[in-house]
């Protein structure tokens, strides 16, 4: 594991011992995991989770990720913002620096007060590390819509996250601070699409060259797909072990993700380890918050991950190190409409689903898509999707996604680095719509092992359990929920809780997946815009669930019963 937490005091000591454990103790309870080392010193406080583990770091600087080699300045304040993936706080006597990569892969918080500057990984701790909580309502409603919490936001309205590709620097004396952010710029290289593919297969191969990752501790996490594939061969695929996860059967599935995961390892000999979960094993609402507590609350929709905790726990416990995990930047689903565009990267509003006039009754923020977000004058569509997968899904949908594990070790993302993402933004729109261009350079890699067709995840009516349906409808009737949403709103959302659910929503995936088959793709978007338009339904009510459980673990003030209330460690054992 590695996060951190520094605060730095204008006149005296900006947090105590006390302080500083008690901004990650939840965290440590409900997971299991060790509590945070501690350190006070004049000005600057200092509590660090998994500090040894750090790829980098200095007296007076801390770089959280990967940099890639000959980076020999990276601690000097004031020095060229270095290349890799990562999160970066470097500091003198006169200035405080916090740098962020080309997509935020890892976050870095921070609050300014009078006396106090509170940087950290982890959003739950700066804001335990003020005085009291003051609750977000505009991220409340991108929360509700979107399941993120939008546009660099918090659940707290005093913090702030730094955005992609940002330097923030801290004047110490004026205490004060300004943020220089780079442009996301598409420009399409003059050459032909096999001279561009051979520059971006060279420019990951000189990446990859420079990173160093020790190779008894470190395991790479892969998949039936593209992307983790691509990692283990271009790392060496005899260095580092590999591991797959799913459900308990999800290797007698030929297609399915762990089962090719464990014929790509068989086949360049690399060790390979399959982690079974069964999601029977857990009470939903116990599983639920403690994934809330991992990801920092980031997220709602963990269908991807919720087996997770155990499989880091258990290699955490083999003395595993790090995991390298395959996030990538390589392009996005083919779009026609503009709506298509938002809805790919999972950016919805409120607005798309419920008049004005609707949400002000529930007592609810209506927010807008910020200018940054919004398509440019003369951009292309595929443009405009990749700059948003780019600024939003990857920093505020897949990197929480990494949270979970940095509780439990440290990630790489090598795909991630800033010479790739240059050359990413180089190729032409074709190249990048559907990951062309790093399919044409996968397919040239053996083992010519097909890719996989299936997940090996329980199915997405498993987490719909009846049991659920019915705690999810307890928590939201409780009167304790309107600390947070108002009548009218629960009310709304308790008739988005019916019996049978998972049923339907079984049904609707199987017509999803025949028309995914046998439509062209022109009939398919027209089809989700108008028969297939998508209503916020019982995803409202678990984002609304969701939100409440934040608001709980912030406060420490029940809006439930106390079925959730066991940690994660205590039931996995």
């Amino acid at each position: 594991m590695a996060k951190f937490l520094i605060a730095f005091g204008r006149k005296e000591t900006p947090l105590s011992q006390n302080d500083l454990r008690r901004a990650f103790q939840p965290e440590c309870a409900a997971l299991g995991i060790k509590k945070p080392d501690t350190h006070v010193c004049g000005h600057v406080s200092t509590a660090m989770l998994g500090g040894d583990e750090l790829v980098c770091h200095e007296d007076r600087a801390f770089c959280f990720g990967i940099l890639l080699r000959d980076q020999k300045e990276w601690a000097k304040v004031g020095s060229n913002t270095p290349e890799g993936a990562y999160a970066l706080v470097r500091y003198d006597d006169e200035t405080i620096e916090l740098v962020t990569d080309m997509v935020a892969s890892r976050a870095i918080w921070y609050a300014v007060t009078d006396d106090k500057f509170i940087v950290s990984t982890s959003q739950f701790a700066v804001i335990r590390s003020l005085p009291d909580l003051q609750f977000d309502q505009t991220t409340l409603a991108w929360y509700l819509a979107a399941g993120t919490l939008g546009p660099y936001r918090s659940w707290d309205a005093r913090v702030q996250m730094l955005k992609p590709d940002s330097v923030l620097r801290f004047d110490r004396h004026a205490w004060r601070h300004t943020v220089q952010t780079g442009n996301v710029e598409f420009c399409e290289a003059r050459s032909s699409e096999a001279a561009t593919t051979k520059d971006l297969e060279g420019t990951i191969d000189a990446s990859f060259s420079q990173v160093r990752l020790d190779e008894k501790s470190w395991h790479i996490s892969l998949s039936g797909g593209y992307d983790s594939r691509l990692n283990l061969l271009k790392i060496g695929p005899t260095k580092l072990q590999c591991f797959s996860h799913g459900r308990r059967d999800a290797l007698s599935d030929p297609v399915g993700d762990a089962a090719v995961a464990k014929s790509i390892a068989v086949a360049v000999g690399a060790k390979f380890e399959f982690l079974p979960f069964d999601l029977s094993d857990y009470s939903p609402s116990v599983l639920l918050t403690s994934l809330l507590h991992a990801s920092d609350g980031r997220v709602s929709n963990f269908t991807g991950v919720l087996d997770n905790l155990d499989s880091f726990r258990k290699l955490s416990a083999e003395g595993v190190r790090g995991i390298v995990r395959g996030d990538e930047c390589f392009g996005w689903l083919e779009t026609t409409t503009e709506e298509d565009v938002r809805r790919g990267v999972g950016l919805p509003l409120l607005s798309d689903f419920y008049a004005p006039a609707q949400i002000a009754e529930w007592g609810l923020t209506c927010p807008e898509l910020p200018v940054e977000w919004q398509r440019r004058p003369a951009e292309s569509r595929e443009n405009w999707r990749d700059r948003l997968y780019q600024g939003y899904r990857l920093p505020l949908v897949l990197a929480p996604l990494s949270d979970i594990v940095l509780n439990f070790m440290e990630v790489a993302n090598p795909l991630l680095t800033h010479p790739i993402i240059r050359m990413v933004r180089r190729l032409p729109p074709n190249l990048r719509t559907a990951k062309k261009s790093i399919k044409h350079i996968s397919l040239k890699l053996k083992p010519r092992i097909p890719y996989a067709t299936n997940g090996s995840l329980p199915p997405y009516s498993e987490y719909w359990s009846q049991g659920f349906l019915i705690e999810l409808a307890a928590v939201l009737s409780n009167p304790a929920a309107k600390k947070v949403f108002n009548n009218s709103f629960i009310e709304h959302v308790l008739t988005l809780i019916p019996l049978h659910a998972a049923e339907r929503t079984n049904s609707r995936r199987r017509w999803g997946k025949l028309a995914s088959r046998f439509l062209p793709k022109s009939l398919r978007s027209v089809l989700r815009l108008t028969v297939a338009r998508p209503k916020l339904g019982r995803e409202l009510a678990l984002n609304a669930y969701m939100a409440l459980r934040v608001y709980e673990l912030l406060t420490a003030e029940p809006v439930a019963g106390a079925s959730h209330s066991s940690s994660f460690s205590a039931a996995a054992s």
